[in-house]
């Protein structure tokens, strides 16, 4: 009984989506096109540019700081893992 009230719903769902397609309304769809207006004409550009200024001068940095006659350490080496333990299979 279950079933039938299901298909029974979902024939009138449908039924009433599509009715609402088929009588749907188009009047705004139906207004004429109008073309956009012409974009005004573009100015010509300068003939001469204005010249870039120029960078100042670089000065002379100093010379770094000499680096530490000392090494760094070496890093420990990373424990061995130890195999994976065993997977415990189900019983049959």
């Amino acid at each position: 009984m279950r079933f039938l009230n299901l298909i029974l719903l979902s024939v009138l769902v449908i039924g009433i989506q599509s009715k609402s397609l088929y009588k749907r309304d188009n009047s705004y769809g139906d207004e004429p096109v109008t073309p956009a207006p012409a974009a005004p004409a573009a100015e010509a550009p300068a003939a001469e540019a204005a010249p870039a200024p120029e960078a100042p001068a670089a000065e002379a940095a100093p010379a770094p700081e000499a680096a530490p006659a000392e090494a760094a350490p070496a890093p420990e080496a990373a424990p061995a893992e130890a195999a994976p333990a065993p997977v415990e299979q189900p019983a049959p």
